[in-house]
């Protein structure tokens, strides 16, 4: 199982003060975007990436911290996604949904690390 850091992700409550915040002040440049058509709402996404570091920042404008809404999730390329995923299940790996989602032009799946931080496995 080959494992790479594809990026940690953030919520937010306004997308455009915090691309401003992480460009302007903390030197990270533009990376993708994106919008998630949720059928009563769009999630937009922007990437933010300095050097080999990427970060995700997903607007949520109803975000206030509380439990089981997670502000910070990081996320794992795996080169091979299926043997990976089969390898995590057989070891007990907990995840959040049954099967794996398409987002990002590849398959997602969140899943709970050994004290619940919220992880992500991403189809390469």
């Amino acid at each position: 199982m080959v494992l790479g850091h594809a990026h940690a992700g953030i919520r937010v409550k306004d997308l455009d003060r915090s691309v401003a915040f992480y460009k302007d002040i903390l030197g990270f440049t533009l990376g993708r975007y994106n919008e998630l058509d949720k059928g009563d709402s769009v999630t937009r996404i922007r990437f933010m990436d300095h050097g080999s570091f990427s970060i995700e920042l997903v607007e949520d404008a109803e975000y206030t911290q509380q439990p089981g809404k997670r502000q910070i999730h990081l996320a794992f390329y795996a080169d091979d996604y299926d043997a990976t995923l089969a390898t995590m299940r057989a070891a007990g790996v907990v995840f959040e949904s049954d099967e794996p989602r398409i987002a990002m032009g590849g398959r997602i799946i969140f899943f709970a690390g050994p004290d619940g931080e919220r992880l992500e496995l991403m189809e390469r």
